[in-house]
């Protein structure tokens, strides 16, 4: 009987088989079910899309694929569905008592592949005609990031959340004890409340059940803990060599240290894979007489005596004390109920069984860590965290600094890409190489300067995204990326004006040896400074704004509201301020601290002055020229720019630097015009001559220079002079952009066009 029992049993297996795969794992509706809410509940997931990989809505963002359009939550749901697609499902079981490699499903002489092997296969292609490992979720994920074309990047990441929503049903799996167990159950797949997965998806049948089945089962997940995910992979072990494969079996439970398997409360973490959880705790349908080590008769206690449908059923509970989950009931006794097949007697009464009851208690423990351990596949395949934090110049050229904010060490490639606004929608253009295309390595919670060549895209935009491709901890082929515009901001200095002070005068030398007026314009403390701070606008990326120093009575003011002491600081999410006014009292520095540290400073000045004359003298030539003496009148101007760091000179009083003029006109009078502005000097500045020669004696007067004969004193005092010159006090200074600072404005931060010139103006008092 024996013999023809293992037979008969072979046969519905193969005949179960063939009517329903779906009776080898949780149904698709719990499926769908469980991944939603694992999705839902995971607390950093929709941040992450949004914030990090520019999908808009999040698990709302709407995705399109072959007409299909479904939100990410749904192709995640959709990715539960179709991982039972046939015959996928037979590759949906994992023993952890047994090596990988034989830890599949066997029926007969066919060995099935284990799903933590499944999960990471490189060509599950053949029958299945598609390739859903966990891999091509990663080569998908990096197409995603870099596809130029909008409409195939939507269907790119349709196909990423849907390739994640199969890897999730493969976990999910192994919180069903008959998948860790070998135990196809094959009857319960013929009748809809015969099986745990029949009896569950039955539990949220209609909308009303369904509520109540999420709120008891599916809303409060228990996890595990994360150093699961640290340890390699068994020694030799060829195909799942990424830690994922941990979230099934960690290889921590061995058949004689349940205990393991259970954290510190039953509702508390542990360090073991799900797997290894179910296989542990719970009987299934087809192993309750020993066929695994735990769980086992011993110090179960009977619970109750029911009559279900008038039907003799004993039900067996673990206490708590034992150091597994605590299950009540745990195993039931069907004593005079009999299992038939096409007439044959297979499981004669007594005998050990599960119903509902059991159903029920194993669900109460397993489906909430279903959820938590299929969210930690989302946690996991998202963990690569990154942060493009300033821009450096060094030796002239332009860096990137990148953070590593994991705790896992980054080796690989770096890569930027722009996100231009185009016509068929966002774009894709690669914006530079970064470290000349060499891997680079980043330290847990590290930082590195790397330098980055502009490849001049055709569409400028500072929204960027920046992509890793390599090895995260464990994970050789591990892809991350962070959209970014450089936190960053331009001080740009648009005008100064400064009232000026007038102090003239009169100069005579004795007997009529030289007459000069004069004028000197020096600044008051009346001057006013306007600008502007330039932002990418991708956030708010300042944190303060002061100036330095400040003293009392000078004014500070942002977007038209002062700043009492001169400082601005954030409260909360109002918007960077965007244009200064300040009022100082002398040479002062504005500095803008962003959120992130990084502080930018300039010098917040334009001090403008002048000094002019008219003059008429004589002049004896020493060196006995002819003619030794001459009357001359003599008109000067010279105006003084103080020099800025960030600018240079462009024109001052309207004439360019530099210039150098000299126009010699030779008639009676003589005239000599000399014009010179120079800029490179540390106070650049104007400086312009007449010179008028009048007429001349070519032999020495008698008596000398000091007693002139009446002839050249009446030249002297006919000789025309003046006036005082007032030329235009202004000075036009343009940015000055070190080598590359520029591309790196254009890419990184704006694509506006930014003020380029700096108006310097010194205004004489009224009349003068």
């Amino acid at each position: 009987m024996k013999s023809k029992r293992n037979r008969t049993g072979t046969l519905v297996f193969v005949v179960c088989l063939s009517v329903s795969t779906s009776a080898l794992a949780l149904n698709v509706s719990t499926h769908r079910l469980v991944n939603r809410h694992a999705a839902r509940t995971t607390a950093f997931f929709s941040d992450y899309l949004r914030e990090v990989l520019g999908v808009g809505q999040g698990v709302d963002t709407i995705l399109e694929r072959d007409g299909m359009r479904l939100s990410v939550e749904a192709w995640l749901e959709e990715g539960g569905i179709r991982e039972d697609d046939l015959p996928r499902s037979l590759y949906h079981f994992h023993d952890p008592l047994k090596p990988w490699e034989r830890a599949g499903l066997h029926l007969g002489l066919r060995r099935f592949t284990s799903s933590v092997k499944w999960m990471q296969e490189r060509d599950q292609g053949g029958l299945f005609a598609a390739n859903w490992s966990w891999h091509d979720a990663r080569r998908v994920y990096y197409e995603a990031l870099t596809e130029p074309d909008s409409r195939r990047r939507e269907a790119l990441w349709a196909d990423l959340f849907r390739g994640l929503g199969q890897i999730m049903h493969l976990v999910v799996d192994a919180s069903v004890p008959e998948h860790t167990r070998n135990d196809p159950h094959p009857i319960g797949g013929v009748s809809q409340r015969g099986s745990y997965e029949y009896w569950i998806s039955g539990e949220h049948a209609t909308p009303p059940r369904e509520e109540q089945f999420v709120a008891k089962y599916l809303s409060a997940p228990i996890g595990f803990i994360e150093e699961i995910l640290d340890v390699a992979p068994p020694a030799g072990e060829p195909v799942a060599t990424v830690p994922i494969a941990r979230l099934i079996d960690a290889d921590r439970y061995d058949g004689s240290n349940p205990h393991v398997t259970v954290g510190v409360d039953p509702r508390a973490p542990a360090a073991a894979g799900l797997a290894e959880i179910a296989n542990a705790n719970f009987f299934s349908e087809n192993t309750l007489r020993g066929e695994y080590p735990y769980p086992n008769e011993q110090g179960l206690v009977p619970a109750r005596s029911t009559t279900p449908l008038g039907r003799v059923r004993r039900y067996f509970s673990r206490p708590a004390e034992q150091g597994l989950l605590p299950a009540s009931p745990l195993r039931a006794e069907c004593a005079a109920e009999a299992y038939y097949w096409r007439g044959e007697l297979i499981q004669p009464p007594p005998y050990p069984c599960v119903d509902a009851a059991v159903w029920e208690e194993t669900a109460r423990h397993m489906l909430p860590r279903a959820v938590g351990y299929a969210r930690g596949v989302l946690e996991y395949f998202f963990r690569g965290s990154l942060r493009v934090n300033t821009s450096r110049m060094r030796l002239g050229s332009p860096f990137l600094q990148i953070d590593n904010l994991t705790g896992e060490e980054m080796s690989g490639v770096f890569e930027v890409f722009g996100r231009p606004d185009v016509l068929t929608g966002e774009g894709r253009e690669r914006t530079g190489v970064i470290n000349g295309g060499a891997a680079a390595t980043i330290a847990p919670h590290r930082s590195v300067v790397l330098p980055i060549t502009y490849l001049q895209p055709e569409h400028l935009t500072p929204w960027q995204i920046l992509v890793f491709r390599g090895r995260i901890g464990l994970e050789e082929d591990a892809v991350a990326a962070q959209v970014f515009a450089v936190p960053h901001v331009i001080i740009l200095q648009t005008t100064h004006t400064a009232d000026l002070r007038e102090t003239c005068g009169t100069t005579f030398e004795y007997p009529y040896w030289s007459r000069e007026e004069w004028c000197d314009w020096r600044p008051t403390t009346e001057m006013v400074t306007l600008g502007e701070l330039i932002t990418n606008r991708s956030a708010n990326v300042m944190a303060r704004v002061f100036v330095t120093p400040y003293r009392q009575g000078d004014e500070f003011q942002l977007d038209g509201v002062s700043m009492p002491g001169g400082v601005w600081q954030r409260k909360a999410d109002e918007p960077d301020p965007r244009a200064f006014r300040m009022r100082p009292g002398a040479a002062q520095t504005l500095t803008v601290q962003l959120i992130d540290g990084t502080v930018v400073t300039s010098r917040v000045y334009g001090s403008i002055s002048a000094y002019a004359t008219a003059s008429k003298s004589y002049t004896f030539s020493r060196a006995g020229d002819d003619p030794p003496w001459h009357v001359s009148a003599r008109r000067f101007t010279q105006v003084h720019m103080s020099s800025h760091p960030s600018y240079r000179v462009v024109s001052i009083s309207g004439h360019p630097n530099p210039t150098d003029v000299r126009t010699d006109r030779y008639s009676v009078p003589f005239l000599v015009d000399i014009l010179r502005v120079e800029g490179n000097l540390p106070n650049p500045r104007y400086t312009q001559y007449w010179t008028d020669y009048a007429n001349v004696y070519w032999m020495a007067p008698p008596g000398g220079p000091v007693l002139l004969q009446e002839p050249l004193r009446t030249e002297f005092a006919a000789l025309t002079f003046g006036p005082v010159p007032r030329v235009p006090l202004e000075a036009v200074l343009e940015r000055n952009y070190r080598f590359g600072e520029l591309d790196f404005i254009r890419t990184f931060v704006t694509r506006e066009s930014l003020p380029s010139t700096l108006t310097v103006i010194g205004r004489r008092p009224v009349g003068s």
